[in-house]
């Protein structure tokens, strides 16, 4: 018996390490659930193989095949759920519960309604709703009651073995029924009911458990709390400077911090249920609790200015007191704060004294100083004086200097212009006049034997040099008589429409006879006031360039067109000409950077017109600019203002 108990003791062990090691103890009913499995267990194994082949040989003797079949299917089962521990424990719950069904029935069958096969199906549905869940012992409470319905009527119509029935009557067999059937309800609604019971206990138990672990804790947390805060309190008033008492309505003191024995030069043991009036003299005394009795009237806090008399002498100080006041709104005591102010009475009155030396002394300051302000006011006022008829004399010097600046400015620019006047003068009159002489040179010596062709070659170009001389001429004068000042533009009423035609016939026998089309384009009448020798001039130089610098076969189109946002017409000149390199663009229109360029036939430039175009177009209010591709042509353009 001995080692069949510790066998048993052995199972019981693994079996609680087996079935209840993935459980928490939080879940406490299921915990419970699978250690009543893990003891059926331990129970149920040891005596499967006890059992086993006993019941074995005698369903060999019986000739009981089936039976010994499911009884060794049922002995595996049960092996395989106590040993392998990779099924799960609803896995293993669900596996036996399945295998004392089966094994119900089929004693069912083999032995009867009165057989052992009704305590089977009869304890399955218990077992199912205590190891399982309700929801299981509902569900095995209706296969049980279905599986005796399916086998009562399968035996009332004869068409099972009649060794089931056992030749029982009807009224036997109807009784059993119910029986079975209240009795399967009864177990199970007990097991569950208990179960719930169990549940809700366990449940109110752990509740329970929580809050009584929640209340230990806050009070150990409030009781540290506590212990802190009194620690601190305590820190804290050791830490507070001044001296600070506490009394009861009676006058004894109970509490006082290290700052208020150092004053009084007493200690604890001197201080504590004593009254003021042991520590300081009587007048004294009644004084403090004069003022304490009205803090206590007033509800308020009393500060009062006195002399204390310590043990260390006199000391002046400034007392605050106030009335404390208990949770039930009564007072409960007095507490105090004493400020001592020896060392500032003290320093006020050499303050005092100090402050009365230095009125003196200022004073006599003052007085010194007025005296020296009396002395320098009058030296101010000559220096402003002075200062006066400096600023006067550096004003007259700046203009003097702004005077000389302008006048060494326009010699600058006069000499610039002298110089460029000259170097035109000397360079581009000069070789027109040149080439004239040399022609009339050639003609006098070999005019005898020159041809007709020849004379006329000779004689065109000396036209072409008196023309470029010419226009020369005229430029350099327009162009002096403007920087002199003595052009004057006279704005009358005319038609710019009427300036162009005049100008473009004058350009009209030089353009075909270099085979150039010169087209005007102009689509209405544009009358307005301008000065009319100014504007033809800028025409003339603008026509004159596109001529010389368009090849023979080209085109030049002049024009107007409206700038009715600006208010001004705009002029053009455009042709398809040699252009204007980049680089120069920028230069064409400056005096002191003017660039002369050969036609596309020889023509000689002047260099100055496109100058004395923008100076004329700007006299008018206007602009002029050039849009140029070299060797594609160039447009010339300049704006008008309408007046």
């Amino acid at each position: 018996m001995f080692g069949f108990d510790l066998l048993i003791k052995k199972f019981k062990t693994y079996s609680l390490n087996r079935f209840t090691s993935n459980i928490s103890e939080d879940e406490t009913l299921n915990y419970w659930r699978a250690r009543l499995f893990s003891l059926i267990m331990s129970l149920l194994v040891p005596l499967s193989f006890l059992l086993y082949l006993p019941s074995l040989l005698m369903c060999i003797k019986e000739s009981l095949v089936f039976l010994a079949i499911v009884d060794t299917l049922a002995f595996i089962v049960m092996q395989l759920i106590f040993f392998n521990k990779k099924l799960n424990l609803k896995t293993s719950i669900s596996l036996f519960l399945s295998t004392l069904f089966i094994l119900g029935l089929v004693l069912i069958y083999y032995m009867g309604w009165s057989g052992p096969g009704l305590v089977y199906l009869l304890g399955i549905s218990c077992f199912s709703a205590i190891i399982h869940s309700q929801k299981a012992g509902y569900i095995t409470l209706f296969a049980n009651i279905t599986v005796f319905i399916l086998l009562f009527f399968l035996s009332g119509f004869q068409l099972l073995d009649n060794s089931i029935v056992n030749k029982m009557t009807l009224d036997a067999l109807v009784s059993i029924s119910l029986n079975f059937v209240i009795l399967n309800i009864l177990i199970v609604a007990s097991t569950i009911s208990l179960i719930n019971i169990l549940q809700n206990k366990l449940f109110a138990e752990k509740e329970f458990r929580e809050k009584l672990e929640n209340l230990n804790e806050r009070h150990l947390v409030a009781r540290k709390k506590a212990e802190q805060s009194d620690s601190f309190n305590k820190l804290l008033l050791e830490a507070i400077p001044l001296p600070f008492f506490y009394k009861n309505l009676n006058g004894e003191y109970l509490l006082c911090n290290s700052a208020f024995e150092d004053f009084f030069d007493m200690n604890q043991s001197e201080i504590i249920g004593k009254k003021v009036f042991d520590i300081v003299p009587k007048n004294l005394a009644q004084l403090f609790e004069i003022k304490a009795n009205e803090a206590i009237s007033s509800n308020q806090i009393k500060i009062f200015e006195t002399q204390v008399i310590t043990k260390k002498g006199v000391k002046d100080v400034i007392v605050h007191k106030l009335a404390l006041k208990a949770d039930n709104s009564d007072f409960s005591g007095i507490i105090g704060v004493i400020i001592d102010i020896s060392d500032i009475k003290k320093a006020e009155i050499e303050i005092r004294e100090l402050n009365e030396s230095l009125e003196q002394k200022v004073n006599d300051r003052t007085n010194e100083l007025n005296n020296a302000l009396i002395k320098i006011e009058s030296a101010n006022q000559k220096l402003k004086l002075l200062n006066e008829s400096i600023r006067i004399e550096a004003n007259n010097l700046a203009l003097l200097n702004e005077k000389l600046a302008k006048s060494e400015n326009e010699l600058r620019i006069a000499n610039q212009t002298k110089d460029k006047f000259l170097s035109i003068i000397a360079h581009d009159l000069r070789n027109p006049i040149g080439g004239m002489r040399n022609t009339a040179e050639a003609m006098m010596k070999y005019f005898q034997l020159m041809t007709k062709e020849d004379i006329e070659k000779l004689l065109n170009t000396l036209y072409t040099a008196a023309n470029v001389t010419l226009e020369l001429l005229d430029n350099l004068l327009n162009w002096a008589r403007l920087q002199a000042g003595r052009i004057e533009l006279n704005y009358e009423l005319f038609s710019l429409n009427e300036s162009i035609n005049k100008v473009t016939k004058i350009f009209k026998s030089m353009a075909e006879s270099k085979k150039i089309m010169l087209n005007v384009i102009i689509d209405k009448e544009y009358k307005f006031y301008y000065d009319k020798n100014s504007i033809e001039t800028v025409l003339r130089n603008l026509l004159s360039n596109a001529v010389k610098f368009t090849p023979a076969g080209g085109l030049i189109e002049i024009g107007i067109h409206p700038d009715s946002k600006n208010r001004n017409v705009i002029v053009f000149v455009k042709d398809n000409g040699m252009g204007i390199k980049k680089e120069n663009i920028d230069k064409i229109f400056k005096f002191d950077e003017t660039i002369t360029t050969l036609g596309s036939s020889g023509e000689i430039g002047t260099g100055l017109g496109l100058v004395l175009c923008r100076e004329f177009v700007e006299k008018h209010g206007g602009r002029i600019w050039v849009d140029s591709e070299y060797e594609k042509g160039s447009t010339f353009q300049f704006s008008i203002p309408i007046q």
